[in-house]
């Protein structure tokens, strides 16, 4: 095996955070493997200098969200986590569970496109706002949505957005696909009362950030939506379903009498 000196910052560095540094770095570029471990270190209170396996506990949750976030297929993903969780386990000599209670929904629907848990769905309200991607760029261009016409509004400046990007036709299709999906959604079962937000992700991310948000009732069946079977009274029900397949990122929050807020990100 060839060897190499370290780097002034590896140096700073423990034997742990330079094996996480590998394992993700199988995956994604240098640069973006420091902006994800970066953030995930410092929203669990770690730093590079004192990580050790047993933290690694605390940060796979949160490595989880970043990998999902960057990575660019489910199959890196799980590939990255497995190594993880090895790693965490090489102290003990055995294999340590598979973590619980994701704290990132799965962006892309398996082929089985099975509904999702509703915990997966709708993380409790203090876990989103403490693991909540912070990657978007600022102001965010926000369309109110109180009419139909105001679909065709959000859609023109999704592709005005993914056009200054250098997005293909192709990349600009499927974000004016989601945002018109989302913002007719709010037309038609929040009574034209929410407000969709467009903003582009900030660096070494490329690609727009979609939080679509509505003073509706809150979607009760939820895991019947996402099932692939249900059927609205409005039309075929595949307007979430589709927005999670085409998104690389996806979250949805909603409750009873509070309304519905989704997020979602395509990168280019």
């Amino acid at each position: 095996m060839r060897s190499r000196a370290l780097s002034s910052q590896e140096a700073g560095t423990t034997e742990t955070y330079r094996q996480l540094q590998a394992i993700i770095g199988r995956h994604l570029s240098a640069l973006t493997v420091g902006s994800l471990l970066g953030q995930a270190l410092d929203r669990a209170g770690l730093s590079a200098s004192a990580l050790q396996r047993a933290d690694l506990v605390t940060l796979l949750p949160l490595l989880e969200r970043g990998a999902r976030l960057f990575m660019r297929s489910q199959a890196d993903v799980d590939e990255a986590l497995q190594a993880v969780r090895r790693l965490m386990s090489t102290d003990r000599g055995r294999s340590s569970p598979p973590a619980r209670g994701s704290a990132f929904p799965r962006a892309r629907a398996s082929s089985s496109e099975r509904a999702p848990a509703a915990s997966s769905v709708r993380p409790a309200p203090d876990a989103v706002a403490k693991g909540e991607p912070r990657l978007e760029l600022s102001p965010p261009v926000v369309v109110l949505i109180r009419a139909e016409e105001d679909i065709v509004k959000a859609r023109v400046e999704a592709r005005r957005l993914a056009e200054s990007l250098g997005a293909s036709s192709t990349v600009q299709t499927h974000l004016a696909t989601m945002v018109s999906e989302l913002a007719r959604n709010i037309v038609l079962y929040a009574g034209a009362k929410g407000t969709l937000a467009l903003a582009a992700l900030a660096p070494p991310a490329v690609g727009v950030s979609i939080t679509a948000r509505d003073q509706g009732a809150g979607i009760l069946n939820l895991a019947e939506v996402f099932s692939g079977t249900y059927r609205s009274r409005q039309g075929m029900g595949l307007g979430l379903r589709g927005v999670r397949k085409l998104a690389s990122y996806f979250e949805i929050d909603t409750a009873p009498g509070k309304g519905t807020t989704v997020r979602a990100q395509l990168r280019m």
